[in-house]
C-alpha cells in the first residue's frame, strides 16, 4: 500500500480510497506468474521446464492479474482497517478506480461500522406503557399459572400469551421511538438485497418470474424494496436497542441456561444439531432474558 484517504459518509459509514504502489503489484504479479509457469505443459519439455520465453506465451496475463487483485486489495484493506482501528459489520463494497498495468492502482472501498445506540429512559417508557393500558389488558408475570374462573387452562394461557405479546410490542415500539440509532444506508441496503435475493429464489422455486409475482400481489419491485427498507430499519433499531439494554443491565447466559434448553429437546438428532450451534442459542436466551427484564420493570 502506498497511501490512503478515509472519508466519513455519516452514520458510521466510511469510504476508503487506497492507492497501491505499482512496485507491490508487480512483485505480486511476478510471484504469481512464476507459479503459473510451473503448471505449463509444452510438448518436448517436462511440465514446468520449458524456457520462460516460450512458456510465457501460454499464460493468460489477465487471469494472473485477477489473482493479483485477489491478493493485494484484501491485504491493503486489512492494513487500513487495522491502522484506523475500524470494526466493519458489512462486507466491503469494492470499486476499482484505476487498475492499469504499470501504474499505481486506486481502489475505493465502502464499509459501515456497528451503529451507535443512545437509549432514552427505557425504564420510564416501560412504566408509562403499562400505565397507558387498561388494567385487564396488562400481562403480569406468573399470572398465567393461575386459571381464571370459568376458563380452561389452555384458554387462559392463550389469552395471557396474547397480552404478553401485545405488551412487548408496545414496549419495543416505545423504546425504538425514544432511542437514537443511526443505521448506515449500506447496512440496510445489504439486508434488503439479501431479502430480495431470497424472495427471487422462492419465486423461481414455484415457477414464477418476479414480474409475475409483483403483479399477483398488485405491487411493484420498488414498492417491495420500500417496504423492506421500513421493516429492516425498524428491525435493526429494536435489535440494537435490546443489545444495548442487555449490555447495560449486564444480562448474562450461564452454561446451565444452555444445558437446560438442550435438555428440553427430546429428538437426539435435533439436540446434536442444536449443540453444534450453542452460540446461536446463547444469543436467543440472552435476548429472551432481556425481554423478561423489560416486562418485570
Amino acid at each position: 500500500m502506498k497511501s490512503y484517504q478515509k472519508n466519513e459518509l455519516g452514520k458510521g459509514a466510511y469510504e476508503l480510497v487506497i492507492t497501491i504502489a505499482n512496485t507491490d503489484i508487480q512483485k505480486q504479479f511476478d510471484a504469481l506468474f512464476d507459479e503459473a509457469l510451473k503448471e505449463v505443459s509444452i510438448e518436448g519439455f517436462r511440465k514446468g521446464k520449458a524456457p520462460k520465453d516460450i512458456a510465457s506465451k501460454q499464460i493468460n496475463r489477465e487471469k494472473v492479474y485477477e489473482k493479483v487483485i485477489g491478493k493485494v486489495i484484501p491485504q491493503a484493506y486489512e492494513d487500513v482497517i487495522k491502522k484506523e482501528n475500524l470494526s466493519p459489520v458489512t462486507q466491503p463494497q469494492v470499486e476499482l478506480i484505476n487498475a492499469k498495468e504499470g501504474e499505481d492502482w486506486i481502489v475505493k472501498i465502502t464499509i459501515a461500522e456497528r451503529p451507535k445506540v443512545t437509549l432514552g429512559d427505557y425504564k420510564k417508557a416501560v412504566k408509562e406503557v403499562k400505565g397507558d393500558l387498561k388494567k385487564d389488558e396488562i400481562w403480569v408475570p406468573g399470572k398465567e399459572e393461575s386459571v381464571g374462573e370459568g376458563l380452561k387452562p389452555s384458554q387462559n394461557g392463550k389469552e395471557d400469551e396474547e397480552k404478553k405479546r401485545k405488551l412487548l410490542n408496545k414496549i419495543l415500539d416505545r423504546i425504538s421511538t425514544e432511542s437514537t440509532i443511526e443505521i448506515a444506508d449500506l447496512i440496510v441496503k445489504d439486508e434488503i438485497n439479501r431479502k430480495m435475493t431470497q424472495l427471487l429464489e422462492d419465486v423461481k422455486a414455484i415457477g414464477m418470474t418476479m414480474d409475475d409475482y409483483v403483479r399477483s400481489k398488485n405491487t411493484s419491485v420498488d414498492a417491495l424494496r420500500a417496504q423492506y427498507e421500513k421493516e429492516v430499519t425498524e428491525m435493526y433499531k429494536i435489535e440494537l436497542a435490546l443489545e444495548k439494554i442487555s449490555d447495560d443491565e449486564k444480562v448474562t447466559v450461564e452454561d446451565a441456561d444452555i444445558q437446560a434448553l438442550f435438555a428440553g429437546i427430546k429428538d437426539e438428532k435435533e439436540k446434536e444439531s442444536a449443540q453444534k450451534n450453542a452460540y446461536f442459542y446463547a444469543t436467543v436466551i440472552k435476548r429472551q432474558k432481556t425481554l423478561d427484564h423489560l416486562l418485570s420493570l
